[in-house]
């Protein structure tokens, strides 16, 4: 198999739980029109802004408009995004050329690909009067090789350095990228800097931006009442951010503006809602979200179930708090890796009523990643399995077969056949039938006897 397949089958699971999927021809040939429109005083018959001695397969506008369409629908691995061209859409793109005369390609049409990318933003933030500016850390190495790194370091103007980052409250090795985006989220201009310029110092190029007659957002870190008059004066950019508790102008920061949206969506849902950590990640980085769960944990307004797993309180005024069960819990994991799962061993006799033992330990069987989920004394197992053991469309008839695997083709007795028959009553005919063919030979016997009353 080739390393490119191998990449693709291992992102392909995660872009299917992780992202919308889209239909990369239509969106192709939007940005390919697109590019021909903006571009049509600058571009030849064949659609190239240069000239080649032999035809290409595909023509400069092509590749334009295949690397913003993979950007647009937010796709980071090209590995994946050129495995999924070759493996899902070989008809729609019959002339892809190979992937190393595309990287080739694109780079020399960059210029051209940061002026699509303008054009489109400014054309998407027209008539907007909000934007928001901040910093991201961009770290070239580990900072335990600050000094031994050669990276970018040909030139002392634009060599990285050591920076802090307020997030991840730690030293970073590398650069800073300073952003403005409108209220929408679409980029306006940005700019990179070494690690150790402050972010106050980017607020003297905004000006230069293009940027007027508009309110820009802010955090703490651009707090500077120097250039906020500046950029007024300037520009007519009013420049807000949150006051320090400890200055005399100080007053609370508009709840529009403020970081609350993790707890609105919190606050919205019903009480008892499972949530996990990665149900967050579209508003910060993994350490950003943790942190903040672990705030709300300390409120009282969540409550951790297990790593990665909370849970907004639910209150009973006689009980107190209540704590999610095992299924809740075991259901919510399964719809968030999309996988199957089936309840067996000493659990699923319990919840046939065919022992009153209750487990401490539920097992799942499921064709997701195995895993253990520790609940204080109690745990949650799910165990790698077959497709056969999942292939079960009845939930009780799945749930019988797994029973009686439990207790044995010699042990079972004739009182708890007759219960197992009174639950099949309430299955329906067609699944039993359907769920009969994939038990063992014991098991049909004893099925077939509730598929004859009926």
């Amino acid at each position: 198999m080739h390393k490119t397949d191998i990449q693709y089958l291992r992102c392909i699971k995660y872009h299917q739980n992780t992202s919308i999927m889209h239909n990369l021809s239509s969106n192709f040939d939007k940005f390919f029109n697109i590019t021909k429109s903006i571009f049509k005083n600058r571009i030849n018959e064949f659609n190239n802004f240069y000239s080649y001695r032999n035809k290409p397969k595909m023509s400069d506008c092509q590749i334009i408009a295949l690397a913003i369409t993979g950007e647009s629908i937010g796709i980071d691995s090209e590995s994946y995004f050129w495995a999924k061209l070759k493996n899902d859409y070989t008809k729609e793109f019959p002339n892809l050329i190979d992937r190393c005369n595309y990287n080739r390609r694109r780079k020399r049409l960059y210029p051209f690909i940061i002026e699509l990318n303008k054009i489109i933003a400014d054309d998407l933030n027209q008539n907007e009067n909000v934007y928001l500016v901040d910093s991201i850390p961009v770290p070239v190495c580990q900072i335990a090789r600050e000094k031994s790194s050669k990276i970018c370091k040909e030139n002392y103007d634009t060599a990285p350095d050591k920076g802090y980052s307020a997030v991840s409250k730690a030293y970073y090795y590398g650069y800073k990228l300073h952003v403005v985006a409108s209220n929408k989220g679409v980029f306006h201009s940005m700019d990179l800097t070494k690690a150790s310029v402050h972010d106050v110092n980017y607020l003297s190029d905004i000006k230069y931006s293009g940027l007027n007659n508009c309110t820009l957002i802010a955090d703490r870190g651009y707090l500077s009442s120097s250039y906020q008059l500046d950029l007024f004066n300037s520009c007519q950019i009013n420049l807000q951010t949150p006051k320090r508790m400890n200055q005399h102008v100080y007053k609370p920061f508009p709840f529009v503006f403020r970081k609350a949206r993790m707890f609105t969506k919190i606050k919205k849902a019903k009480r008892g809602t499972l949530y996990f950590a990665e149900d967050f990640l579209s508003y910060g980085t993994a350490k950003a979200v943790a942190k903040a769960l672990e705030r709300h944990e300390q409120k009282d307004v969540i409550e951790r179930i297990s790593r990665g797993i909370y849970s907004r309180i639910d209150v009973d005024p006689i009980i107190g708090s209540l704590k999610p069960s095992t299924e809740a819990i075991a259901e919510a994991i399964r719809k968030r890796d999309k996988a199957r799962i089936m309840l067996t061993g000493a659990a699923a006799l319990n919840a046939l009523g065919l022992s009153t033992q209750i487990p401490m330990n539920v097992v799942y069987l499921t064709d997701g990643a195995a895993r253990k989920i520790n609940l204080g004394k109690r745990k949650i197992l799910f165990k790698k399995t077959s497709p056969k053991n999942l292939s079960a469309i009845g939930k009780i008839s799945g749930l019988v077969i797994q029973a009686l695997k439990e207790i044995g083709k010699d042990k079972v007795t004739e009182q708890e056949i007759q219960l197992i028959l009174k639950h099949l009553e309430s299955e329906d005919p067609y699944r039993l039938e359907q769920d009969i063919r994939l038990a063992p030979e014991w098991i049909r016997i004893i099925m077939r006897k509730a598929l004859k009353n009926k």
